[in-house]
């Protein structure tokens, strides 16, 4: 049989907007910034080294679950509340291992595959880069020096549902295609 391009019939314009830009809002959000973000406003715009929690706050709904085994076996399917995600996500064990490392998740075209009026779910392809600043350098450059990567190809599932009216992503489940480099030499610990 011929693939069937699915085109959700009953999507607002309003709920495309709002889930992309979740989306866009949480990937931003695991991503350390060396220079104004243009998703703070100019008066807010300060120069950061971090990640930034209260994008992921805007985001998530007040339980998320985290499902990384496709990517990680050994990071188990884990339900959070949203503070604990971001405690979690940003900290020592995943993207706060090191402050030499540093990310950007780019997500690609969205593909709808479930559209009720409480969930979304959504599938993007995904290109999510690490990599390990050289030492001695100017970290707040772009043209850093880098001592090795990690550009996991994959694709990212999440699942949007509603929140006191708004959506919110309350399931991210990403599984990888390939991955070129070593996740474990660039976010060691320091």
């Amino acid at each position: 049989m011929a693939f069937q391009t699915h085109i959700p019939a009953n999507m607002t314009f309003q709920d495309f907007l709002a889930v992309i830009q979740i989306s866009r809002i949480l990937a931003d959000g695991f991503d350390k910034k060396e220079h104004p973000h243009p998703l703070h406003p100019p008066s807010t715009n300060n120069l950061t080294h971090l990640q930034d929690p209260d994008l992921l706050r805007a985001a998530l709904a007040p339980e998320v679950t985290a499902d990384y085994t496709a990517v990680r076996p050994q990071w188990t399917r884990q339900t959070y509340t949203t503070q604990a995600f971001i405690d979690e996500w940003l900290g020592p064990n995943h993207l706060g291992s090191s402050k030499a490392l540093i990310t950007f998740h780019l997500l690609g075209m969205p593909y709808f595959t479930r559209i009720t009026d409480g969930e979304i779910v959504v599938n993007y392809q995904q290109l999510a880069c690490h990599a390990r600043r050289a030492g001695g350098d100017d970290w707040g450059s772009p043209e850093c020096g880098i001592e090795g990567h990690s550009d996991g190809k994959s694709w990212m599932e999440q699942t949007f549902v509603k929140v006191e009216g708004e959506w919110k992503i309350g399931v991210i489940r990403p599984s990888i295609h390939y991955r070129p480099g070593s996740l474990e030499t660039v976010g060691r610990h320091d």
